[in-house]
């Protein structure tokens, strides 16, 4: 029998599953480029400094779309460039918010306090 997954791109969590996880949800809404610098540090393998958050805050949708990208690829999610890109113009605190979920279900926790509540 062929394995089903709930959600058709492999993404643990739906894009509109935003208020799943409260913290991420308000960050993803209020501080986008800050959730988005630490994700980009987490995903580099350094600490979160000022050039991350200068590059998401002057080149944002590039930045995420990069992060998107990167997390897809690294757990194995299907999509291209183009989806995280419409996804990301037209709603991008989901896609900032299921983007956090999804590296937070597999690595550790991202942002401004570090720690799942």
């Amino acid at each position: 029998m062929e394995s089903y997954n709930k959600y058709e791109n492999n993404w643990d969590t739906s894009l509109f599953d935003c208020m799943a996880d409260k913290r991420i949800c308000l960050y993803s809404l209020f501080c986008s480029c800050c959730q988005g610098a630490y994700l980009l540090s987490a995903l580099e393998g350094h600490p979160c400094g000022v050039q991350d958050g200068l590059k998401l805050t002057f080149c944002s949708l590039c930045y995420f779309v990069k992060i998107r990208g990167e997390v897809r690829k690294k757990y194995t999610i299907d999509g291209s460039i183009f989806i995280d890109l419409v996804t990301l113009m037209f709603c991008p605190f989901c896609a900032v918010a299921q983007t956090t979920r999804q590296y937070e279900i597999k690595e550790a926790p991202v942002g401004m306090h570090m720690t799942k509540t």
